[in-house]
């Protein structure tokens, strides 16, 4: 079992691996065009190359934080088909009425947000 911050480390070298071979790959062109000979040329292709490779490497095998995307952070919510018309059948914003857009908004999503102290 590996503790979480062995994971937290290892995510850090995952990003900055990332980083570095991404700004590889940004970089590539201007230093192909700036190539003063054909050797040159060829060794900042294979850099690109290998600059890709890594990034497909730790994007694919790196670690991933398993509790990203669950819990109460995913805001998925099934609009009534009312509301839906609504919002299909206005034509500017600022003059349509957007009561029951603001009602279901107060009820739906913002019930389980805490209320405002003041």
């Amino acid at each position: 079992m590996v503790s979480t911050s062995a994971k937290r480390c290892s995510g850090i070298f995952v990003e900055i691996g990332l980083t570095v071979f991404g700004l590889i790959m940004v970089f590539t062109p201007l230093a192909l065009w700036m190539a003063p000979n054909v050797t040159a040329y060829y060794v900042v292709l294979g850099m690109c190359g290998l600059g890709y490779f890594a990034v497909v490497l730790l994007a694919r095998y790196g670690t991933v934080d398993e509790g990203a995307g669950t819990g109460k952070d995913d805001l998925r919510v099934t609009l009534p088909a009312e509301l839906i018309v609504d919002f299909q059948n206005q034509r500017e914003a600022g003059r349509c009425d957007t009561g029951a857009a603001r009602e279901f908004v107060a009820n739906q999503i913002c019930s389980d947000a805490p209320t405002d102290p003041r």
